[in-house]
């Protein structure tokens, strides 16, 4: 088995590769074409958590107000994200992050390791792993064991969204890092799940199975930013998250996406327990 580790969360927002004029515009650094950036629509999957928190809280004028003073009334909020209202922007998220975010897990990160431990990586800071200094995660990344899935029935949808996953391990596992090959992805976010759920009439292509398929364009395909909308009961907010790079979405035989839209045919049915009907 191949295991990684992974050492406590880094920000991984704002994304470093993209940025925005001062139109407005948001480009993304890309040797390929003239110029050497191109436009981009929304930002990409690793604009994180962390930059969605600090943005989310300064739309609160509840906690506006607590930070004026001195976190009254929201202190265990307070003393993990401190006063957001004094870093402004990027750059302000930044000065935030080396204040105040790195330390919201409890431990300072390394800051010369930005992505996954090898063993020897793990062997070379052994002490301060072994004094919890370090905290890892171990992933075993080439292995049945883990399906790249996820869902959590819409918890907390005002706060995160997660729905951009399956783009995430296509663009970053896939295409940009090489982890997975592509049939070996596709198989892990499709008929594994189902074999893991239960559900055999589904996951693969094959005569009799629920006509269920994705048409991606593999160079293209990414996260957006997720947006705030507010179409809940009572105007209450909820994050979506659309994606790109999918020319089309067949549900039940009918196509239900194309070219990123959504075509309006609902053809999709809600899976209950004890049957796939």
């Amino acid at each position: 088995m191949s295991v990684k580790y992974f050492p406590k969360p880094q920000p991984l927002s704002p994304n470093t590769r993209t940025w925005v004029d001062s139109e407005g515009v948001r480009w993304e650094k890309d040797a390929r074409v003239r110029g050497g950036k191109r436009r981009v629509k929304g930002a990409w999957c690793t604009d994180s958590i962390y930059y969605l928190w600090f943005e989310y809280l300064k739309r609160s004028s509840k906690y506006k107000s607590a930070c004026a003073n001195n976190g009254k009334g929201m202190q265990k909020l307070y003393k993990d994200f401190g006063d957001v209202y004094a870093y402004e922007g990027v750059e302000g998220f930044w000065k935030w992050w080396t204040d105040i975010g790195q330390y919201l897990f409890s431990s300072k990160p390394i800051s010369n390791v930005s992505g996954f431990f090898t063993l020897d990586d793990v062997a070379e800071y052994g002490a301060e792993v072994e004094a919890e200094k370090i905290l890892l995660l171990p992933i075993p990344t080439q292995t049945d064991w883990v399906v790249p899935n996820q869902g959590d029935a819409g918890a907390h949808v005002s706060l995160m969204n997660d729905s951009g996953c399956t783009s995430f391990v296509l663009s970053h596992w896939v295409r940009d890092k090489g982890t997975f090959s592509l049939p070996e992805a596709v198989r892990k976010l499709t008929s594994m799940p189902a074999g893991v759920l239960g559900l055999s009439d589904r996951g693969s292509l094959a005569v009799g199975k629920r006509a269920d398929i994705n048409v991606i364009d593999i160079d293209k395909v990414a996260e957006r930013q997720p947006e705030i909308v507010h179409d809940m009961p009572f105007g209450a907010p909820r994050f979506i998250q659309r994606g790109q790079g999918y020319r089309a979405t067949v549900c039940n035989g009918a196509v239900v996406l194309e070219n990123d839209e959504l075509t309006g045919d609902r053809a999709g049915r809600v899976i209950r327990s004890g049957g796939t009907k």
